[in-house]
């Protein structure tokens, strides 16, 4: 591997990650957001935490549209609760990304944002507004995420801004929520497969929705950005 070579680990690693307790700081709304950097793949990761609380669970809930607008005269509506989390701390991480990005050591890392459940719809945002910030469309890699996009308008603004990839597990009851007859939608959405499910599975919430460790649920061989 040359010493500019970015590799982003695999998906089961960055789920092991972003799930850990460890490394994380509250900002805003409750927002838990770290960075975890990888010398060696020279990757450096935006994570945001799953829900964490009372108030986490509040904006899970809180499934209305509300209309964003990134660029004037474009808007898109999104979940409000998700939206409103976002806001609270956008500032903060912005300013974080651009303080790593503009270290040394970091000049020529690629950054991925991801997240896990409630994390999900948070990072996806990141990375649309990290998009309209600087030009750039970065990969954002999430696990087990509720739906954040109300419409295809939203759907299609947010694929716009970066490389998406929802690896979701059909059994998991949080990739179904709100109803898409709500019209909230999935920005893209790549099924895993956990040996052994059945169609009670979707009961047993708690392991369903921690099922993104397994190296054997995922596609061989894996799509982009791993495949080469």
């Amino acid at each position: 591997m040359s010493a500019l070579t970015n590799v982003v680990m695999p998906p089961w690693e960055m789920f092991k990650e972003v799930h850990t307790n460890r490394g994380y700081t509250t900002v805003g709304l409750h927002m838990d957001v770290k960075k975890h950097v990888d010398p060696v793949g020279r990757c450096i990761y935006c994570m945001f935490q799953g829900s964490n609380g009372f108030w986490d669970w509040f904006h899970n809930l809180l499934a209305i549209p509300t209309t964003i607008e990134p660029v004037e005269g474009c808007g898109f509506r999104v979940h409000a609760g998700f939206n409103r989390v976002w806001r609270s701390g956008s500032e903060w991480v912005m300013d974080a990304l651009e303080g790593w990005l503009s270290r040394r050591q970091f000049q020529d890392f690629k950054l991925i944002f991801t997240g896990f459940s409630h994390g999900g719809p948070l990072a996806v945002l990141a990375t649309n507004e990290w998009h309209h910030r600087t030009g750039r469309k970065e990969d954002c890699i999430i696990f087990g995420s509720p739906k954040l996009a109300h419409g295809s308008r939203a759907v299609t603004a947010l694929q716009h801004s970066g490389n998406h990839r929802h690896w979701s597990n059909p059994h998991d009851a949080i990739v179904h929520v709100p109803p898409r007859r709500w019209d909230f939608q999935h920005v893209d959405q790549s099924n895993i497969w956990v040996e052994g499910n059945r169609p009670w599975s979707i009961l047993d919430i708690n392991t369903q929705h921690q099922a993104y460790d397994r190296p054997e649920a995922y596609p061989n061989p894996l799509p982009s950005p791993w495949a080469t």
